[in-house]
């Protein structure tokens, strides 16, 4: 798939994940299904994390020709960046702007070589259109994380009725 139209499909996730949260009580953005586990807020989070400091970052350092590969944390970032006590339109608000960003920073990429790679030290070579494809998957991987949260939010709250025949 070549890149504008990867580069397209992001631009449409900002919408999936708005339609993903939207009528969210504050009770269930903060949810977490287990003790270990993401809030729906924390995954807002987590995906402005990686719009910031993940994706956009290595692909601009993968064109740069920069050496190396500069550590990531983000579970450790979406705990030291507090996403759990913000307020769910703030980063809703944030994450937009910095998407916004990424999708001008991408449109106005004029003859770059998707095919320009950097090492990783445990993957290996990745290309910047490996981490471009990676980052549209990623977002629907959390879309789906979130849909499956509200799910299970739907199972708690139903109760003392079932999901069980769609959903068990």
């Amino acid at each position: 798939m070549p890149a504008p139209d990867l580069i397209h499909q992001l631009k449409q996730h900002g919408s999936l994940i708005l339609e993903a949260t939207r009528g969210l009580t504050d009770e269930q953005w903060r949810w977490r299904p287990t003790p270990t586990s993401w809030s729906i807020l924390e995954v807002i989070g987590h995906l402005l994390d990686e719009e910031r400091d993940d994706f956009r970052a290595r692909i601009r350092m993968v064109f740069s020709g920069a050496d190396g590969w500069p550590p990531t944390d983000p579970e450790g970032w979406v705990q030291e960046r507090g996403h759990q006590e913000r307020e769910p339109q703030d980063l809703l608000d944030e994450l937009d702007r910095e998407r916004t960003h990424s999708l001008q920073w991408l449109t106005e990429l004029d003859g770059v070589d998707w095919n320009s790679a950097c090492v990783h030290k445990e993957l290996g070579p990745l290309r910047a259109g490996d981490l471009l494809a990676a980052w549209v998957a990623h977002d629907l991987l959390h879309v789906g994380q979130i849909l499956k949260t509200r799910v299970r939010l739907t199972q708690r709250s139903a109760a003392p009725w079932s999901t069980h025949y769609a959903a068990p």
